[in-house]
């Protein structure tokens, strides 16, 4: 029986990482191979929360696909079965965004930047986005294959259709006593990297100098950076912005899919992204999208969203009003979404996983 397994730093659930080496063991298994997930950490809430990555064990002709987001001990293990490797690359946030704020996190950071140069001999390179792509071949990497991430929206959508995530509807209507509201979104942890900061100054112009009548959305978790959300709570008080509300980071059966739904654009102001998977998340449910135009993100958004070139108060208000004032615009960068989306669905994504097993078998 074909074995190949997967390591990782972590394997967790509802992680974009953790959600992608989940399906494609689903995948694995489902065409008749052995297959698991080592890993460092893992979460037990999963029914299979795969294995300690230090009891891997690969015989002859098995191979492993390493996955390399962080500096972490599995990354020796990835060197020492070097010649029977996928590395899987899902890009690695710089080190100096988290300086300060977490300073062990940063550590592990600049270690996985550094141990990068360590996997350009592996037999076989993939990388979760074009822009990961590019940044390995200029690092000197050879070969690298595209491989997208999984986007399956399925359980968002049914979190913003249940009740939980009617509520959150609710509580935050469109159209209050005939007049209409605004609700600005982004989902994302809240790091310094992906600039809230940046949103809030943002928000705060639109609501002062363009419509009074918004909400902004902040929806993610604050544990990798909690001094962070402190300085944004102090920002939005001291500017005097109101209705900015920090959301957490609630579960699908929490109603999290409900935040898209109440949504009237979903606004990212990111400055450093390997992907951008909420952008597509936000295209499923038809949101307008609004980002700026880095790492990324671009390739999340594509033709399907208003790119802008910094992330200024005045730019990205106003690239808000014009994308929610102009129909014809909107509608032709809506046009666009679908296809966006599908390229990431669970389809699409078995077929290329399939397609890149036959031809590593042929190795």
């Amino acid at each position: 029986m074909v074995m190949i397994h997967q390591l990782a730093p972590g394997f967790a659930l509802g992680d974009a990482i953790g959600n992608q080496a989940r399906a494609i063991r689903a995948v694995l298994r489902a065409m008749r191979m052995r297959s698991q997930v080592y890993a460092q950490y893992r979460d037990m809430r999963m029914d299979d929360s795969g294995a300690d990555y230090r009891t891997l064990r690969l015989r002859r002709g098995a191979w492993l696909i390493y996955h390399h987001s962080i500096g972490s001990p599995v990354s020796e293990i990835a060197r020492r079965n070097l010649d029977r490797l996928v590395f899987y690359y899902h890009n690695i946030t710089p080190g100096h965004f988290l300086r300060g704020y977490n300073d062990r996190l940063a550590d592990l950071l600049d270690q996985g930047r550094e141990e990068l140069p360590t996997f350009q001999d592996a037999p076989v390179v993939w990388a979760d986005s074009e822009y990961n792509r590019q940044e390995l071949l200029a690092l000197g990497f050879r070969n690298v294959t595209l491989f997208p991430l999984l986007v399956d929206t399925t359980a968002l959508q049914q979190s913003a259709m249940s009740p939980n995530g009617q509520a959150v509807v609710e509580r935050y209507p469109q159209t209050v006593e005939g007049r209409a509201w605004t609700n600005w979104l982004f989902v994302g942890r809240i790091v310094p990297n992906k600039r809230q900061d940046a949103l809030i100054r943002a928000f705060y112009y639109y609501q002062r100098l363009i419509n009074p009548h918004c909400r902004l959305f902040l929806v993610g978790s604050s544990v990798n950076a909690p001094g962070y959300q402190l300085e944004l709570e102090t920002l939005a008080a001291s500017l005097g912005a109101q209705n900015v509300i920090f959301a957490g980071a609630p579960s699908f059966a929490e109603g999290f899919g409900g935040y898209f739904k109440a949504a009237s654009v979903f606004v990212c102001a990111s400055e450093h992204e390997g992907f951008g998977v909420p952008a597509l998340e936000a295209m499923s449910f038809g949101l307008p999208v609004v980002a700026l135009d880095a790492t990324g993100v671009s390739c999340a958004v594509g033709d399907a969203g208003l790119l802008v070139q910094d992330n200024a108060p005045a730019t990205l208000a106003e690239a808000v009003h014009l994308l929610l004032t102009d129909e014809e615009l909107r509608a032709h960068l809506a046009r666009h979404q679908p296809a966006r989306v599908a390229a990431h669905t669970p389809a699409q994504f078995e077929a290329t996983l399939r397609t890149h097993i036959a031809d590593l078998l042929r190795k």
